[in-house]
């Protein structure tokens, strides 16, 4: 018998993925949640699932990708990116949280992109302020499952 979708009066969740455990950089050790976005015309990559960060934070070589530049974009902001003071821009941008079981979700993000090159290699980073936080989600740790839904009925 199939636990999906849930049927028990919960949120409803239209998908779920399978996360994997990962260390994005050699100087972070610590595992972070790591799930596939789609992101046009990137198509699939990983991103760091990250409640304590804003926005949907594109590396600097895949901004270029996107054609996301500082003159494009809404403005300037200075986020503190692994204790640092990091300028850059926000863009608006649809993204697509790739489900492993049920169905896709697709979802539009503020994006922040940082100004400088070479501040470390890190992952694309899903952020909770003006990206998750327009979801539904859990995080099912010991089956290393990300249930997600719409929370408004409007995405």
């Amino acid at each position: 018998m199939s636990d999906w979708p849930p049927a028990d009066g919960l949120p409803s969740f239209v998908g779920r993925a399978a996360y994997s455990h990962a260390t994005p950089s050699a100087s972070d050790a610590s595992a972070k949640i790591m799930v596939f976005v789609e992101v046009p015309p990137l198509g699939r990559i990983t991103a760091m699932l990250d409640t304590g960060a804003p926005y949907f934070i594109v590396p600097p070589e895949q901004a270029k990708a996107l054609a996301l530049s500082p003159e494009a974009g809404d403005g300037g902001v200075t986020l503190h990116v692994r204790g640092h003071a990091t300028p850059g821009h926000l863009h608006r941008l649809t993204l697509t949280l790739v489900a492993t079981h049920g169905n896709a979700l697709q979802l539009e993000a503020t994006v922040f992109v940082p100004a400088t090159e070479g501040v470390g290699r890190y992952p694309a980073v899903i952020g909770y302020h003006c990206c998750l936080d327009r979801l539904v989600f859990a995080v099912d740790g010991p089956k290393e499952l990300l249930y997600f839904g719409d929370a408004s009925g409007s995405l």
